[in-house]
């Protein structure tokens, strides 16, 4: 019984550093953040067909814009600037984005690229965009041998 007992203390140990070591592990992605939770999120899509995750605090005072950097999910932080019945305008150091409330269309301005990327959105909650997002950032890093 003893034998049997020590067998399986010895084995678990060796066998656990191999368990830890999964594919799943690889891959961590931060949660939606605090602030934007009980807002609303914009998935988009470009006139180019690229795809863009949007999110809105409750109390429209500020729009993320997901980028994907250091293997994670972060949300470039815009400000409101305007507001008014028709659309909402955020703004920060680098760009503008205005979000027509009604049609759901998105105008971004990235002042230090010059330029301007037009969106069409649905709308959606927070944590299905972050996990949209998640997803997208899962499809880039697929595949990657380092």
């Amino acid at each position: 019984m003893r034998a049997l007992i020590l067998t399986t203390i010895i084995l678990t140990t060796l066998v656990q550093p191999i368990w830890a070591e999964t594919p799943t592990d690889t891959i961590r992605i931060s949660p939606v953040p605090e602030i934007y939770v009980g807002g609303t999120g914009l998935l988009c899509t470009s006139q180019e067909n690229e795809t863009e995750y949007l999110l809105i605090t409750r109390n429209l005072r500020r729009l993320g814009i997901a980028e994907f950097d250091a293997d994670d999910i972060k949300y470039d932080k815009l400000e409101i600037d305007e507001k008014t019945p028709n659309f909402l305008v955020f703004d920060s150091f680098f760009s503008t984005a205005k979000v027509y409330r009604k049609s759901l269309k998105v105008e971004i301005r990235n002042f230090n690229q010059n330029s301007i990327k037009f969106l069409s959105c649905n709308d959606s909650s927070t944590s299905d965009v972050h996990n949209a997002a998640e997803q997208k950032l899962r499809d880039l890093l697929n595949g990657n041998k380092i």
